[in-house]
């Protein structure tokens, strides 16, 4: 069996995750995907998968929470 990722490992996931997140450019139903191709070789497939789902679930609510703070017009 693999060993689960660590924490440090498992927080460079995370970055990566938040960061196609807030850019706007992966759809989020494409993001584990993107993620396992980024850390190919790196991490095993499977524990970036599921570090980057819960990741993916994480961001995403925290930007929706965030998104509903911002003012109606957001370019002057």
């Amino acid at each position: 069996m693999t060993e689960p990722l660590s924490a440090d490992q498992t927080a460079e996931v995370s970055a990566f995750v938040r960061i196609q997140v807030r850019s706007g450019y992966v759809e989020p139903s494409d993001i584990p995907e993107v993620t396992v191709d980024y850390f190919t070789g790196t991490y095993p497939k499977e524990r970036v998968i599921s570090a980057a789902t819960e990741a993916l679930e994480a961001e995403v609510a925290l930007l929706r929470a965030e998104e509903a703070t911002w003012p109606a017009v957001t370019d002057y």
